[in-house]
C-alpha cells in the first residue's frame, strides 16, 4: 500500500527533542547519584551537578507549561487531569531540588535525599512518556508539529539556549549525540562550537 502524503513521520522534531531531553535527564540523574556516593554530605562537584540539573529542568518545564500543556488542554479537554498531574510533579521536583541545593550548600546531602529526587524525576519522565506523549502525537498534524518546534525555538531565550544546547550536545548519551547534531540548526551549532562549548565543558568538568 502506498504511503499517504499526510501520514505523520515516525518522530516529529519537537517530539524527538523531548525524547532526547528525557534521555539526558536520566543520565544526569545517574551522574548525580554517583556524585552523591563519591562525596557523602556534599562537595563542589555534587553542588554543581545539582545546580545543572535544576537549571535544565526549569527551562524544560517552562516550555511545557507555557506552550505544550496549554495547546493540549485546548485540543483535548479530557487531558486536563493528566496536565494537572504533570504540573504538580513539576512543583514537587522544584521543591525537591531546592532541598538538595540547600543540603549540598550545608554539606548534608545523603544518598537517601539524592535518591528521592531522582525517583521523583523518573516518575515524572514516565508520566510524560505514557500520558503526555501519546496525546501530543495524536493531537497535532505534521505541519502543526513543525510549527510547534518553531514556536518553541522562538520562545527560548538566548540565555536558556546557552544552557540547553551545550547540555544536549555535550552531556547527552552517545547513542543520541549524532541525532542531536542533525536536529540542531547549523547556525546554533556554530555558535555552540565557537563560544558555548568551552564554557559548558568547564561547568561539566566541575560537576564531573
Amino acid at each position: 500500500m502506498a504511503k499517504s502524503e499526510d501520514a505523520f513521520p515516525a518522530v516529529a522534531p519537537a517530539v524527538l527533542g523531548l525524547v532526547m531531553v528525557h534521555a539526558t535527564l536520566r543520565r544526569d540523574a545517574a551522574d548525580l547519584l554517583a556524585a552523591a556516593e563519591r562525596s557523602p554530605g556534599g562537595g563542589r562537584q555534587l553542588a554543581a551537578r545539582i545546580e545543572l540539573l535544576g537549571s535544565v529542568l526549569t527551562i524544560h518545564h517552562r516550555g511545557e507549561e507555557d506552550l505544550l500543556l496549554p495547546a493540549l488542554r485546548n485540543r483535548q479537554p479530557g487531558f486536563e487531569p493528566q496536565a494537572r498531574i504533570i504540573e504538580l510533579q513539576h512543583d514537587q521536583l522544584d521543591r525537591s531540588l531546592d532541598l538538595l541545593r540547600a543540603a549540598a550548600a550545608g554539606g548534608h546531602v545523603d544518598m537517601a535525599t539524592a535518591a528521592a529526587s531522582c525517583t521523583l524525576l523518573e516518575q515524572h519522565l514516565c508520566t510524560e512518556e505514557q500520558q503526555l506523549l501519546p496525546v501530543w502525537l495524536q493531537s497535532f498534524s505534521r505541519a502543526e508539529h513543525d510549527e510547534f518546534a518553531a514556536r518553541l525555538r522562538r520562545s527560548t531565550s538566548l540565555r536558556d539556549m546557552r544552557v540547553m544546547i551545550p547540555w544536549l550536545l555535550e552531556a547527552m548519551p552517545a547513542d543520541y549525540r549524532e541525532l542531536a547534531m542533525r536536529e540542531v540548526p547549523r547556525s546554533i551549532r556554530i555558535v555552540h562550537h565557537l563560544w558555548w562549548r568551552r564554557r559548558f565543558q568547564r561547568r561539566l568538568a566541575l560537576a564531573g
